[in-house]
């Protein structure tokens, strides 16, 4: 273990380095730059900032939680109930839509400018970055009952709309498309 300047500890393995910010843990390759890989539950932190140069968050760094099943969590895992806003930086280009989903207190997510990942403005639902495909609804909030998809989109990733407090959607007028095995983008 090597500490560095502010007390962050760095381990080297091979090719990678592991860095811990915050008590979140990252693993950097020369070759596919940092990679979020466990944010804990337990961990008391409300607003987070992913650290710039992200690449990846792994689909299960904040827990897996599928489908608004409690069951599924995995073994000694808890929901997150402290984290209420997340900051990512543009620089993430890889992560699962459903990633955020064990963070039940989690109102607001802010994408960098620049980002591929758009929230809406109720950060209920996130789309690719000029709004043309709806590629996740939250599955874990029950603050809209009824979801209005705007007419800037053109596509749905299928199974992007799985939440059980959804009593109405109301489709744009330049849907087209269900794109087949994409809900985890």
């Amino acid at each position: 273990v090597i500490t560095i300047g502010g007390g962050k500890d760095v381990t080297t393995t091979g090719d990678y380095v592991y860095k811990v910010d915050k008590g979140v843990l990252y693993e950097y390759s020369t070759d596919s730059g940092y990679t979020l890989l466990r944010f804990p539950s337990k961990i008391n932190i409300t607003d987070y900032s992913v650290i710039s140069g992200t690449v990846t968050i792994e689909k299960n760094a904040f827990g897996k939680y599928v489908g608004g099943n409690i069951n599924s969590l995995q073994d000694g895992e808890e929901l997150n109930n402290i984290l209420t806003s997340i900051f990512v930086p543009k620089t993430v280009t890889n992560m699962s839509t459903s990633t955020f989903d064990p963070c039940i207190a989690l109102t607001t997510r802010t994408y960098e400018e620049g980002s591929i990942f758009v929230d809406s403005e109720d950060n209920f639902a996130v789309y690719n970055s000029d709004k043309t495909i709806l590629l996740r609804v939250s599955q874990t909030s029950n603050k809209v009952k009824t979801f209005v998809i705007p007419d800037t989109v053109v596509a749905i990733n299928e199974n992007a709309i799985n939440n059980p407090y959804i009593e109405k959607i109301v489709l744009g007028a330049n849907v087209k498309t269900i794109l087949p095995g994409r809900s985890e983008e």
